[in-house]
């Protein structure tokens, strides 16, 4: 259970201080007097639903903390925050609504029918995702793949799997930060072995090449389907949409996920009874899984969403599920988030924000978050975040075993040049670049990097 500092007594039976994270950064920022800012961290929550947020916001509103005092934006805003009724938010609004004029409560009528696209139904209405596929950004696009080998063991075996690989697609063409979704043991190293040689063409915003962060790698390892499988698969899909139309979240997001995998796995197939086969979009089973706080699928649908997906690129969308994820406590989630704001590409520029969801995600054992931010720490060009201890601390949380092992060996120089540690700098750079190497990959600002230890220089770049 988290707790806050008390500002002041009224705090206690007014303001609201939750213990999801976007909250914690808001209520730092208030703790700090920085009201500006946790306006702004209480408006963006509030424009997605979050309830705490609308009641905060009424609350800054009748204090006029952060902003020009308003008894009736007040009014509005604790009326929607209990819009519907909750025991908790009514003793806040009727407490406030029994201090202001009736001239006020007028104007709180009126301003709060202008805040009616900030209810729950239509707040989730809008963050529906769309059946037509389109694009916003020009996204990664494949300029060298490697087919995996199809693992002998395997094939003695019979078996037969479907294997999902998240990654970043960085701006130089080269692909990181690799998680592996779902446990197909004989196909990890394969698929890796593979991936690890790719090259792309980086995502693009205004003729500008970025790190894209969280696509999705899928392999299909398949040999044949028999009709035992395709009656199996019919029966499982039957039965689990059964149990998804009780309204249970974790149901809607497991027939969500059986649709998607179950026709990506089959779509190779030349069985005459497979083409048959009808598979639903998942995305529509994520959304009301979302809606029912699930975070697994509010980061999916977020993904989705994000990158166009079986669904319309809505980038407003994915960043408001994403960021629900990343306040329910999913890691993922808070490194994309992290990641993305550090970045300023496709979500604003916010490096305080980007850090806080980076220190989140490391906090809670996502190695790659905790790469980032050690990079962030050793090589920042700004002095508010340039911390070589605390980048040797971030690093050393992160096993030698890391799945990104590029990365880290690039970043494992970065931290020991910002300690001064040339020598460990030098022997960790070289190893990094033997691995390019070793992929076939051409990355020329690792022997920039490279120079830069030889003469005793830290990366002081972004």
């Amino acid at each position: 259970m988290k707790s806050y500092i008390v500002i002041a007594s009224i705090i206690t039976t007014l303001f609201s201080a939750t213990a999801q994270a976007d909250f914690e950064l808001g209520f730092r920022y208030y703790q700090n007097k920085e009201f500006a800012k946790a306006f702004k961290e209480f408006t963006y929550s509030a424009s997605i639903g979050d309830k705490d947020a609308q009641k905060n916001i009424g609350v800054m509103y009748y204090r006029g903390e952060g902003v020009t005092k308003s008894p009736a934006l007040a009014y509005a805003w604790l009326k929607l925050s209990n819009t519907p009724e909750s025991p908790e938010k009514s003793k806040t609004f009727n407490a406030i609504a029994k201090k202001i004029t009736p001239e006020e409560t007028s104007q709180g009528e009126q301003e709060f029918i202008k805040l009616k696209p900030y209810t729950n139904e239509l707040v989730n209405e809008k963050l529906a995702p769309l059946a037509t596929e389109g694009t916003i950004i020009s996204g990664p696009k494949i300029l060298k793949s490697i087919a995996p080998k199809f693992p002998q063991e395997a094939i003695s075996a019979g078996d037969v799997g479907l294997l999902d690989i998240s990654l970043t697609v960085a701006k130089d063409g080269s692909v990181r930060d690799f998680v592996v979704l779902n446990k197909e043991p004989r196909f990890v190293q394969p698929s890796l072995k593979a991936l690890r040689q790719h090259t792309y063409q980086p995502a693009q915003i205004n003729g500008q090449s970025v790190n894209f962060y969280n696509h999705t790698s899928r392999y299909v390892y398949s040999i044949n389907n028999s009709k035992l499988e395709i009656d199996k698969i019919k029966k499982s899909l039957k039965d689990q949409r059964i149990k998804a139309d009780t309204g249970d979240a974790g149901n809607m997001l497991v027939y969500g996920l059986q649709n998607d995998l179950y026709k990506n796995y089959l779509r190779i197939s030349d069985d005459k009874e497979v083409k048959k086969l009808e598979f639903e979009n998942p995305n529509p089973w994520y959304h009301k899984s979302a809606i029912k706080g699930n975070a697994t699928a509010a980061f999916i649908l977020g993904t989705n969403q994000f990158n166009g997906l079986q669904c319309k690129q809505n980038i407003n969308a994915g960043a408001a599920w994403l960021e629900r994820a990343a306040s329910q406590g999913s890691p993922d989630a808070q490194f994309v988030l992290g990641a993305y704001y550090y970045d300023g590409t496709l979500l604003p520029l916010d490096e305080e924000k980007g850090i806080y969801w980076l220190q989140k995600a490391a906090l809670a054992g996502n190695a790659n978050a905790a790469v980032k931010l050690a990079r962030i720490y050793a090589c920042s060009p700004s002095e508010a975040w340039f911390k070589p201890h605390d980048a040797q601390v971030v690093f050393n949380t992160v096993k030698d075993d890391h799945l990104d092992q590029l990365s880290y060996y690039e970043v494992k120089a970065a931290v020991a040049a910002a300690n001064s540690d040339f020598k460990t700098a030098l022997a960790a750079q070289n190893k990094a670049i033997e691995l390019a190497s070793s992929y076939k990959l051409n990355l020329p600002a690792q022997e920039l990097a490279l120079k830069k230890y030889q003469q005793n220089q830290t990366l002081r770049e972004r």
